[in-house]
C-alpha cells in the first residue's frame, strides 16, 4: 500500500485472486448508505448534483428515502452515510431526534458520514439567519487529506457567487471557506469521521460545476470519512491527447508531415487525429499509416478540409476531391456548416462516398473507432454509415445531431453530468456558460444508434483548447492545468488542440521542450498514456458495470461486481496507514452478469 498523493502517485496493478459465483455473497456485505428526502425542497442536489458524481467515481451506494423506512430499522454494514442535501428534515416523516440516535450509533460503530446539511450531524454554533457570498472559496493553510492537492490558503474563482449561511462550529477544522464561513468542515469526536459541506451548491456550473477544481475534494472527503478498507470503482490515471483539424504541416518547418506526433510519443502521448482527409500530401498519408500500424497515434475523418480559395492558402488538396460545397472557409463531411442546416439527402451520401473513396485510394488506412465531426456538427442520416461501414463506436460531440454550432444550440444531454435538464449552450459564451468544461462520457441513442460519447475539453482554462504557441512556460502551464484537472477528478484526461490552429506555428524545438515538460509535471500521478481507441473501451466498460458491495475478512477484501465489460476494468482499495491514507488499484477481467473477486488489502 502507498500513500495517495499528487507527488506520489504510483500504482499496483494486479489481480491477486479471482473467482465466480452465481449468486451475490451478503454475509457482512459492506457498501454507502445514500438517505434523502423526498418531501424537502432541496432533494434536487440529490438526483441532479450528487448521484451523477457517486456514479462516476464508481462509489457502491444505496439510495434510501426517509420517508418510506424508519431510520432506526436500516440495517446493513454501512462504510460511509451520506445526507445528501441540504434542509434534510424540511417536510420528512422522521424526527431530528431519530436521524441523531440513528447517525450516533452508526458514528459510534467507527462509520463515517459525510453531509451536505451544514446542521446535520453537528450543528453550527448559532444558526445564522444571515448568509454570506462570494465568487471564490479559499483553503485553509493547514494541509489535510481532502485538500491535499490544493496550496496552503489558494484561493479558488467561481464563475458566480455562492451564498451559504454565516455560521462556524465549536469543534473541527474548516478546510474550505467563503468569506470566513465554512464550506467544507471535518470533524472526528468518535471512532467515526464526519464531513459537513455547508452546501453542494457549487456543483451547479452555474457556480462552478463539474470539472472546475473541486471535484477532488469531493471523493477525498467520501474517502477520508468512510471506515476503511474502502472501495471504489473509479478510473486509473488514463491519459490521452486529441488534435483537430489535421493536415500535416510539417513540411512548414522542413520537417516530415507528422514530425510533431513523434515528438509526443517521445513524452507518452499518442495522438489521436481529426483529419482534414484532402490536406494530407501523399508523403504524409504514408507516414501516417506507419504511425497507425505502430500503434502510435489513431485517425479518423473530421472535415473533406481546407481548399485553397485564395492564393495565400498554401493547403495541400487532393487532386481528385469533390467540387466544393461552400464559398468560403472549410468543406465539411457530415453536416452543411455554412449554411446552418443539413446537406441534401444526396449530398450528404456523396460526401461519405468521396470518404470511403479517398481511404480506398489510400488503403490500407484504418479508422480510428472514435469520430468527432468538424464542429461536432453531423446529421442523424449520416450515423447509420459512420457505425456500419467506418465502424464507429465513439462519438465526441457536445450537441445534438441535425443542429449547428452556436450560442443558441443547447448543449448535449449526456452523463455523467450533463443530465437531469441541467442546462447550457455549446457555443463559448460565458453569459451562457459557454466557458464551462465538459466532460461527456456517456452513451447517446440518435434514432435508434446508439454511441458512446466521449468529449473532454476544460474551456474555463482558455475560454476553450489547450492553445498551445511558442511561450514555452504558459503552453506548459495551461496543459498541466487542464490534464490534471481530469486527473485529480478521477477522470479520462485529454490534452486536446488543433494543428492547422496552433502546432503548426510552433517552433518544433519548443514544442519539443513543451511535451517534455507537462511529462515532467504529470510524472507523480504516474499517467497511463493510451491511445484514445483503448482508453475509450475502458472508460465504457466503467460505465457499464459497478460495484454491488464488498467485504472484509481479515486481510483480504472480496467484490461483487455486476454488468458487463469486454476490457479490463479497474478498482481502488483504499486502507488507513501510517496517519494517512494509501491505496492501490487491482485490475478487473472481462465479465458478462455477476462477477466476484477477492484481493489481498496489505497490511491493516
Amino acid at each position: 500500500m502507498i500513500q495517495l498523493t499528487r507527488n506520489t502517485f504510483i500504482l499496483f496493478l494486479a489481480i491477486l485472486s479471482f473467482n465466480f459465483s452465481c449468486k451475490k455473497s451478503t454475509t457482512g456485505t459492506q457498501q454507502v448508505l445514500v438517505l434523502y428526502n423526498s418531501n424537502s425542497n432541496e432533494v434536487d442536489q440529490h438526483e441532479e448534483l450528487l448521484v451523477p458524481y457517486l456514479e462516476h467515481f464508481g462509489i457502491p451506494y444505496v439510495a434510501q428515502d426517509i420517508n418510506r423506512s424508519k431510520l432506526l430499522e436500516i440495517t446493513g454494514e454501512w462504510s460511509l452515510i451520506i445526507i445528501s442535501h441540504m434542509k434534510f428534515l424540511d417536510g420528512a416523516n422522521q424526527e431530528s431526534e431519530q436521524l441523531k440516535a440513528f447517525l450516533k450509533k452508526e458514528i459510534q460503530s467507527g462509520t463515517g458520514v459525510v453531509s451536505f446539511d451544514e446542521a446535520i450531524p453537528y450543528k453550527p454554533k448559532s444558526m445564522a439567519n444571515m448568509s454570506v457570498g462570494n465568487d471564490s472559496v479559499h483553503f485553509a493553510n493547514e494541509k489535510h487529506y481532502i485538500t491535499e492537492w490544493h496550496k496552503p490558503g489558494e484561493k479558488m474563482r467561481l464563475f458566480n457567487a455562492l451564498n451559504i449561511a454565516n455560521n462556524s462550529y465549536e469543534s473541527g477544522k474548516n478546510l474550505i471557506n467563503i468569506t470566513g464561513a465554512p464550506l467544507l468542515a471535518v470533524f472526528q469526536k468518535e471512532a467515526g469521521k464526519v464531513v459537513q459541506w455547508t452546501s453542494l451548491g457549487w456543483a451547479r456550473p452555474q457556480i462552478l460545476g463539474p470539472w472546475a477544481g473541486l471535484d477532488d475534494c469531493l471523493w477525498r472527503s467520501m474517502v477520508w470519512a468512510a471506515k476503511k478498507p474502502f472501495v471504489m470503482q473509479s478510473l486509473p490515471p488514463l491519459v490521452t491527447m486529441r488534435v483537430d483539424d489535421v493536415a500535416g504541416r510539417g513540411h512548414l518547418w522542413n520537417e516530415s508531415a507528422f514530425y510533431w506526433v513523434h515528438i509526443a510519443n517521445k513524452y507518452g502521448f499518442k495522438p489521436w487525429m481529426s483529419l482534414f482527409i484532402y490536406n494530407v500530401t501523399p508523403d504524409g498519408i504514408q507516414e501516417l499509416r506507419q504511425i497507425i500500424k505502430e500503434g502510435k497515434g489513431t485517425a479518423s475523418p473530421h472535415a473533406l478540409g481546407r481548399p485553397p480559395r485564395t492564393a495565400d492558402i498554401d493547403f495541400y488538396y487532393y487532386p481528385d476531391a469533390l467540387e466544393y460545397r461552400a464559398k468560403e472557409y472549410d468543406e465539411f463531411i457530415f453536416y452543411n456548416h455554412q449554411e446552418r442546416k443539413n446537406f441534401s439527402d444526396d449530398i450528404l451520401q456523396e460526401n461519405l462516398e468521396a470518404v470511403d473513396k479517398w481511404y480506398d485510394a489510400n488503403a490500407p488506412l484504418p479508422i480510428s473507432n472514435y469520430l468527432v465531426p468538424h464542429h461536432g456538427e453531423i446529421a442523424i442520416k449520416a450515423l447509420p454509415h459512420i457505425k456500419e461501414k467506418w465502424g464507429i463506436e465513439f462519438l465526441g460531440i457536445g450537441l445534438e445531431p441535425d443542429l449547428p454550432w452556436s450560442d443558441k444550440t443547447p448543449w448535449l444531454q449526456c452523463g455523467p453530468f450533463r443530465v437531469n435538464g441541467i442546462k447550457g449552450t455549446i457555443g463559448l459564451n460565458p453569459d451562457l456558460m459557454g466557458d464551462r468544461p465538459e466532460y461527456y462520457n456517456g452513451f447517446v441513442n440518435f434514432s435508434g444508434y446508439e454511441f458512446f460519447n466521449s468529449r473532454v475539453v476544460v474551456r474555463d482554462v482558455t475560454g476553450y483548447e489547450w492553445e498551445p504557441d511558442n511561450d514555452v512556460g504558459a503552453t506548459v502551464d495551461r496543459a498541466v492545468e487542464q490534464l490534471t484537472r481530469s486527473l485529480d477528478g478521477l477522470g479520462l484526461a485529454t490534452l486536446f488542440t488543433h494543428e492547422t490552429d496552433f502546432i503548426y506555428l510552433i517552433k518544433p524545438k519548443n514544442w519539443e521542450e513543451e511535451l517534455k515538460k507537462i511529462n515532467e509535471a504529470l510524472a507523480g500521478y504516474e499517467p497511463w498514456y493510451m491511445l484514445t481507441d483503448d482508453a475509450l473501451r475502458i472508460v465504457r466498460a466503467h460505465t457499464t458495470s459497478k460495484i454491488e458491495n464488498f467485504k472484509h475478512e481479515n486481510n483480504t477484501i472480496t467484490v461483487d461486481f455486476t454488468g458487463s465489460t469486454d476490457v479490463e476494468t479497474y478498482f481502488y482499495i483504499f486502507q488507513d496507514e501510517d496517519n494517512t491514507i494509501a491505496h492501490k488499484i487491482v485490475a478487473v477481467p472481462p465479465f458478462e452478469g455477476f462477477f466476484q473477486l477477492s484481493s489481498d488489502i496489505g497490511p491493516d
